[in-house]
């Protein structure tokens, strides 16, 4: 089987497996990202960070998150399903929003208004590299949830898809630099979401209001909001 995955260490390499009778099986081909998405996405590159350094960042971030772990199917290919999934929203915000980094040890993917379009073709690849076809329905179903709250309950906000810090650097200040450079920068309201009771408290003490807890499939989520002293 083949899978195209993005990890710019394992260029055209392949992974064999030896059963019990000595046969050997090939599982996967990696190959470089510049060479599977040029020129497509390769456009999307940061100045500041590479592409390939955006996707490590937030895998190795997300390593134990829980809604990344329950929607990304767990096999020997985990990571990089992880990697394919945070490629997605890394194209969706260039294309719609703006990605924050703070060097190579933190980033934050926001989109005004939560508001973004992905190609059929993508999101077949999502599907077929990172989700599978049994998490798909649980990964719609919670996408519904979230864009119902945001039209019930916000109007003219930033909203902040993904913000993490690298395991080295977490805990050090960079996530709270990154909200502060994102509400300096667009000047208006910013909502979240979260799924620990931690990182809900986390953004209380960076002055977000808790707004409310949904149960949605696999976990629960924590809504949060920002108003803006400097909204134009």
């Amino acid at each position: 089987m083949l899978f195209r995955f993005l990890d710019s260490k394992y260029t055209i390499s392949k992974r064999t497996k030896t059963n019990e009778k000595g046969i050997k099986h090939l599982f996967c081909r990696r190959f470089d990202v510049k060479k599977v998405f040029v020129p497509i996405f390769y456009k999307f590159v940061s100045k500041k960070m590479k592409l390939e350094e955006q996707i490590q960042l937030l895998t190795t971030a997300f390593d134990k998150g829980i809604s990344a772990n329950y929607f990304v199917k767990q096999d020997m290919y985990r990571i990089d399903r992880m990697k394919f999934m945070h490629f997605y929203s890394i194209a969706a915000t260039k294309n719609y929003g703006k990605i924050f980094t703070i060097e190579n040890k933190a980033i934050a993917l926001t989109i005004p208004d939560a508001k973004f379009k992905v190609s059929l073709l993508m999101k077949l690849k999502l599907i077929y590299y990172s989700l599978g076809i049994k998490k798909t329905p649980d990964v719609l179903y919670n996408r519904r949830i979230v864009k119902k709250f945001h039209k019930a309950n916000y109007k003219n906000f930033i909203w902040i898809w993904s913000i993490a810090a690298a395991p080295e650097f977490q805990k050090q200040g960079y996530a709270t630099k990154l909200l502060l450079e994102i509400e300096n920068y667009y000047k208006t309201d910013i909502a979240l979401e979260t799924t620990t009771p931690e990182l809900r408290d986390f953004y209380i003490k960076n002055g977000f209001t808790f707004i409310s807890k949904i149960a949605v499939r696999g976990y629960d989520l924590y809504f949060l909001y920002k108003k803006s002293e400097r909204k134009m």
